[in-house]
């Protein structure tokens, strides 16, 4: 009884606390509408308007206070200050602190040094003390000064080094930086050497900086030497050139990406015949190699007839495939007095024997307007080579009648990769009539090679018609996996009626058949999918048995996911052992995971047998996250094998390294790898949107979403 009674005290008291705590809450929001003369949810329109919407909230849970907060950063005044000041020694959450932290970082504003050291001297991720540097350098040069001073006994200490070097790299004007910065690289030696020396990134013609990154370009440390060089090269130092051949010739072929590039970027400064083949060889494998500022190098390089001259006769003519199809890149940031040149450059790489090149080839034509020569090549070589040149032809409609008229005279000599690449330019054909088009999908509903067949089906629904329904009805029947869920997907388009299997859709057609009137009047309704597998990823259906999953194992994957103390990758690897134990047999699968480079699980897609599936919970359970992330080697390696017809690509953060990182060219280059091979990509962008995840699965015809 007694007991009984202390939990029925206890429930009641739980009751109330719940009842007290939703009235300081309701009371809060009342206060704050009657207190700031901004409605809620508005920016306030002055200083006094910021302190008072924040002083509303001043004594509600961290969780509520972050706009607020991020209000006041927007004021420099002492009231403000003051106010995120007193938060930044109180507040307790990681979260909570970081925006303190930039809402004071947003203006420098007097007063604000010594709370921020304060913060900095705390423990704190890494993150967190590279945006408590970051806000201390905003504060002029009180800030830097404190940069300094702590920067003094951080030799011990890699992580807070590493957060005030980053912010030292902006500051270009500060003597006493300088000075200490300078004093640190002739105390220290090796790799330690490299923090100091990035944090001195913003010094141009300093002649002691300048001596000292001279004399480290020699450094045993090929990261430290590279850093050097790179830091040359940014500055079109008199000895880059020379900096970067001498780290060049010391380089092999496992010679990181970062450092090619830096040697890379300090060969352009001044290109030479006689460094030629260096340029080559530093190209196929430096990082961005034709991106950001290198472009405008490149571009000056080929200015010079005798280095476009170079390029024609070495590299796009050498032995190694990679050089060529680095080549063909190099041609699309030719400077447009030597377009004609490139064009005639071009129509060579474009009948390339490897196929690799012909797609790089490709990627260069609309920068040079080469269309006439890709027609020209349109016939040369295999089913790849002439499904990259069809789908380059029909990239951007509206397409010649020249090069509409080619590539129909061609269709019916084309095998499989490039039947279907031709059926896929049907759909932005415009000189192709619809009867055409019907009439394209109806032939090739029943061809033997799915990708024929896939792309036939997206044809129907651009271009519906009876015999087309009656065909994917019974395609319907004979399909598996996603073939069944494609041709189910272009039955429910052309007439929404969405039933589930084929017995269903044979006996509404008989009768509707005779009626219907194609193509429909209104949208279709839709339906129920057929009933395919029970696996799921990150809630989307997995109807595929050919599939690859592609994970970014790069260091931000160490983020928070939600609001537990599960990290990003932690999420993704248990998303993974849920989709393997659901896979149906004879499924096929492999798993990429990629940070700087990409890691395969198998060579090529494996079926899903006991032993390998445990094998695959170990691939997935050893994945850590650490480096930067090079989605295009990842994609690379998906790609390579001709048995997937479905990969599920999932990152969180725009790509930061490899061959290509701009999100234009890497989907441009997407597009042309599966030119003719119909995969689905379907993608899953974690705790933030991406441009590059949405732009893939628009392209392929998957499916795109943002978890957070």
């Amino acid at each position: 009884m007694w007991r009984m009674a202390n939990r029925v005290r206890r429930l009641a008291g739980d009751s109330r606390a719940r009842y007290d705590m939703a009235m300081r809450r309701s009371l809060i929001l009342i206060s704050l509408a009657l207190l700031s003369p901004c409605a809620v949810g508005q920016r306030p329109k002055s200083e006094e308007d910021a302190v008072a919407k924040f002083q509303a909230v001043s004594s509600a849970p961290e969780r509520m206070r972050h706009g607020a907060a991020r209000d006041l950063g927007r004021y420099a005044g002492r009231s403000a200050t003051a106010m995120l000041c007193a938060e930044l020694g109180r507040a307790r959450t990681a979260s909570y602190i970081m925006t303190v932290v930039r809402a004071l970082g947003a203006r420098a504003r007097s007063g604000a040094v010594p709370s921020l050291v304060a913060a900095f001297d705390r423990p704190a991720s890494a993150r967190l003390l590279e945006s408590i540097a970051e806000a201390l350098r905003k504060q002029s040069s009180d800030g830097v000064d404190a940069l300094v001073v702590a920067f003094a006994g951080t030799r011990n200490d890699r992580v807070r080094r590493q957060a005030i070097c980053y912010a030292l790299a902006r500051v270009g004007d500060h003597e006493g930086a300088r000075a200490a910065l300078c004093a640190e690289l002739k105390a220290v030696a090796g790799a330690a050497q490299r923090m100091p020396l990035q944090a001195l990134a913003a010094w141009e013609g300093d002649a002691e900086v300048d001596s000292l990154r001279v004399d480290l370009a020699g450094a045993k440390n090929l990261l430290v030497a590279s850093t050097a060089v790179q830091q040359l090269a940014d500055h079109r130092h008199a000895d880059a050139h020379r900096a970067a051949l001498q780290l060049a010739r010391r380089l092999d072929k496992d010679a990181r990406t970062d450092v090619c590039r830096a040697a890379l970027s300090g060969l352009l400064c001044a290109p030479s015949d006689a460094a030629s083949a260096t340029i080559w060889r530093m190209m196929t494998s430096a990082d961005r190699a034709f991106e950001r500022e290198l472009a405008d190098r490149w571009s000056a390089a080929l200015r010079d007839a005798s280095f476009f001259a170079a390029l024609e006769r070495g590299a796009c003519n050498s032995k190694d495939a990679r050089v060529r199809a680095a080549a063909a890149r190099a041609l699309a940031l030719a400077p447009a007095e030597r377009h004609g040149e490139a064009r005639a450059v071009l129509g060579n790489l474009l009948r390339d024997k490897d196929v690799s090149v012909v797609r790089a080839a490709c990627s260069s034509v609309g920068a040079v307007r080469a269309e006439a020569e890709v027609v020209a090549a349109l016939a040369d070589g295999g089913p790849g080579h002439q499904a990259a040149r069809i789908m380059t032809l029909f990239e951007q409609p509206p397409v010649s009648e020249a090069a509409a008229m080619a590539v129909r005279a061609l269709a019916p000599k084309l095998k499989a990769e490039a039947k279907a690449a031709w059926l896929q330019a049907l759909k932005r054909d415009q000189t192709a009539s619809e009867s055409a088009r019907a009439r394209a999908a109806v032939d090739h509903l029943d061809h033997r090679d799915w990708r024929v067949r896939a792309a036939a089906f997206e044809l129907a629904v651009i271009a519906p018609t009876k015999p087309a329904v009656t065909a994917l009805i019974d395609r319907l029947r004979k399909e598996k996996g996603r073939l069944r869920y494609d041709a189910w997907t272009a039955l429910n388009k052309i007439t929404g009626a969405g039933f589930s299997d084929a017995k269903q859709w044979q006996s509404w057609w008989k009768t509707a058949g005779r009626d219907i009137e194609l193509p429909l009047k209104t949208d279709p309704a839709g339906g129920a999918a057929p009933k395919g597998t029970s696996a799921s990823y990150w809630d989307m259906p997995v109807h595929s048995r050919r599939l690859t999953f592609v994970v970014d194992t790069s260091g931000s994957m160490n983020k928070p996911f939600g609001t537990g103390d599960t990290t990003r990758l932690d999420e993704a690897k248990r998303q993974l052992r849920s989709v393997f134990e659901r896979l149906p047999k004879g499924s096929a699968l492999n798993v990429v995971g990629f940070a700087d480079s990409a890691d395969e699980m198998f060579d090529r897609l494996q079926p899903l047998s006991s032993r390998r599936r445990k094998a695959a919970e170990e691939f997935v359970d050893e994945l850590f996250g650490k480096g930067s992330t090079n989605v295009f080697a990842s994609l690379e390696s998906a790609f390579e094998d001709d048995a997937v017809d479905t990969i599920f690509v999932l990152t969180d953060g725009r790509p930061s390294s490899g061959y290509v990182a701009d999100v234009a060219a890497l989907a441009k280059m997407a597009r042309l790898w599966n030119a003719g091979r119909l995969i689905r990509i379907q993608t899953i962008a974690l705790g933030e949107t991406s441009e590059l995840l949405e732009q893939l699965a628009t392209d392929s015809g998957g499916v795109y979403r943002v978890a957070r």
